[in-house]
């Protein structure tokens, strides 16, 4: 019975890029926009935010999964996404898992208004893909969904496999 009431918790998992990438995205999230082109497929997520003072009343995640044909490591496929843009100090923490998955997460200070970038990176021999989700900023102390935003991330983050590998430390 206890293993029932988890399943029926737990997300469904989802797949992309045949089965190759599978992921669980959190039920509140909206059903993604899906864009496919030419073995690239893309994943947009709208994530209502309650409407607060300064805040956007949604944000957005992407997850895009591609073929690795031209054999990137992780390092080259991350920094290649990461803006060569951001000023000095905008990496906020930057964490490897193995060979194979990487974590970066920015504060955009120049931003109007200014936000968090939370960029997922996994790489394997024949796959690749990137997650990113944007957190707004929010200066009442008071509001909760910017820690509801990082659980979901980080749930997002551990259920995101490439061939139902990943090595999430985050």
């Amino acid at each position: 019975r206890d293993e029932k009431q988890v399943a029926e918790r737990a997300e469904p998992r989802l797949q992309i890029l045949g089965s190759k990438v599978t992921y669980s995205a959190p039920r509140r999230w909206t059903k993604p926009q899906i864009s496919t082109r030419a073995k690239l497929e893309a994943l947009q997520f709208t994530i209502p935010l309650p409407v607060t003072g300064t805040a956007a009343p949604n944000t957005s995640a992407i997850v895009i999964a591609e073929p690795n044909t031209d054999k990137l490591s992780l390092v080259d496929f991350s920094n290649s996404k990461i803006p060569r843009k951001y000023p000095a100090g905008t990496i906020i923490a930057d964490q490897t898992d193995g060979d194979s998955w990487r974590t970066v997460l920015s504060y955009v200070h120049e931003g109007n208004p200014p936000y968090t970038v939370l960029d997922r990176f996994g790489v394997t021999a024949e796959v690749r893909v990137h997650f990113r989700i944007i957190f707004p900023k929010e200066d009442d102390a008071k509001v909760t969904w910017p820690k509801t935003l990082s659980q979901e991330s980080s749930d997002f983050i551990r259920n995101l496999r490439i061939n139902e590998q990943n090595k999430a430390l985050v």
